[in-house]
């Protein structure tokens, strides 16, 4: 396989297509939502093909509500609480419980 996957590090943004728009739909309406089968049938995705990018939607998952983190400490501090709980359950979710656990 020889894909380019860019990461900047400073907004927390993985960009891969349709990877990144998979994980953006993913973050509205949830992994399992009739919206979300919608546009992976819309791409023309099929389930082994979607299987085999899932870990890669699930890992933007994870950036995404990083990146609300870092956006809540430098721009709304009064958000900051919230976004990291939802980052926590993002990471309970999508990559395992023992990186969630609280400290």
């Amino acid at each position: 396989m020889n894909d380019l996957v860019l990461l900047d590090l400073d907004q927390a943004i993985s960009i891969v297509a349709p990877h990144y728009q998979l994980a953006y739909v993913a973050k509205g309406w949830g992994l399992d939502s009739e919206i979300m089968t919608a546009f992976i049938n819309g791409y023309g995705i099929d389930c082994n093909t979607f299987s085999e990018i899932l870990p890669i939607v699930k890992g933007s998952l994870v950036l995404q509500a990083m990146r609300s983190v870092r956006w809540a400490e430098d721009r709304n501090p009064s958000w900051l609480e919230r976004n990291i709980e939802s980052a926590r359950k993002a990471i309970v979710e999508h990559v395992g419980a023992e990186l969630g656990m609280k400290g």
